[in-house]
């Protein structure tokens, strides 16, 4: 019976010691399983998350594009608008020359008709538009001087007409060109001074930096070409103001290194 015993407690030892075995392992299988679980989810979480990732960026790229789209479809209706108003502009000025023309020889038959009466003889001037171009004809075949004096002559005699401006432009740019740089600045400010709504005046106020530069007034100089920039962005001249401001700001290169006698 002792024996009998002895393998009896034997077993059941060995039946518990298996049980605990297979408890163990059962757990181990379940962590596994939560574990895999867990991966899962985190994958479904990851693959969301670079789905609204992808789909930001499309929308961000689509955002762009159209942002993109607006700004080219403005640029060319800023574009067109800028022919518009220089074909009014050109319009405009042919009109006004026109009138003058018109208001001048008016006024001249009026003083012929007044002297005649009085038994005076007295010479016709010639209407603005001729007297400007006689002028503007010596400034581009380089005749300065000859140029100078006919603006010059127009406006004492038409001063309060719309091409008036331009002459005194043109006095400016005959002095540039004389290489009369303190006497193109001077009719430069006159151009700013006394024609101050004229279309010419950013022209006007750009050459006037450059007459500046050929003085060495260099800081002077950008102050005005700053000055373009600021008041008439949407100009030519801006654009030519600002690749000059570049220039001037930007230091000389350095010159190259003597070789070596050596070498």
């Amino acid at each position: 019976m002792p024996v009998v015993v002895r393998i009896r407690g034997a077993a059941a030892a060995g039946a518990l010691m298996v049980s605990l075995f297979l408890s163990g392992c059962l757990a181990t299988q379940q962590e596994i399983e939560d574990l895999r679980v867990d991966i899962a989810r985190l994958q479904s979480t990851l693959a969301k998350s670079q789905t609204g990732q992808v789909e930001s960026q499309k929308s961000l790229q689509g955002n762009q594009a159209d942002l993109m789209s607006q700004m080219g479809t403005l640029s060319r209706n800023l574009e067109i608008l800028s022919t518009h108003l220089e074909e009014s502009q050109s319009r405009m000025s042919l009109l006004s020359t026109r009138l003058d023309d018109l208001d001048k020889n008016l006024s001249n038959r009026l003083d012929l008709v007044s002297e005649a009466l009085s038994g005076a003889k007295a010479a016709v001037p010639p209407p603005p538009s001729t007297l400007f171009n006689m002028a503007y004809s010596d400034f581009t075949r380089r005749r300065y001087d000859q140029a100078i004096q006919g603006f010059q002559g127009y406006l004492e005699k038409y001063g309060d007409t719309e091409k008036a401006a331009e002459a005194q432009f043109y006095i400016g740019e005959s002095r540039l060109a004389k290489q009369q740089w303190t006497e193109a600045q001077d009719a430069y400010d006159k151009v700013l001074v006394q024609y101050s709504t004229s279309s010419i005046v950013p022209a006007a106020y750009l050459q006037k930096g450059s007459a500046l530069e050929k003085q060495g007034k260099t800081s002077e100089a950008l102050a005005v070409y700053d000055a373009i920039i600021k008041k008439y962005p949407y100009r030519q001249e801006a654009g030519t103001a600002q690749s000059r401001v570049e220039s001037l700001r930007t230091p000389p290169a350095a010159p190259p290194k003597p070789k070596s006698t050596n070498d």
